[in-house]
């Protein structure tokens, strides 16, 4: 498995957001942390798609 190296980000939210990824975060017993991590990531994979249907060279944002 490789080891991914974490760093801490001070981050504000909305309180809105913030109270939604504290909803999915109970539903899926996972961290905070986690669940934006994911969301980011899956983002960044949609981005990659995006760009290769366009016919665009991709450089993959996260690995």
């Amino acid at each position: 498995m490789k080891m991914v190296r974490k760093k801490t980000a001070g981050v504000s939210f909305d309180e809105q957001i913030l109270d939604f990824l504290d909803q999915l975060a109970r539903e899926t017993g996972l961290s905070r942390s986690i669940v934006i991590n994911r969301i980011i990531k899956e983002y960044a994979r949609r981005q990659e798609v995006s760009k290769t249907q366009e016919g665009q060279k991709s450089v993959p944002l996260i690995t």
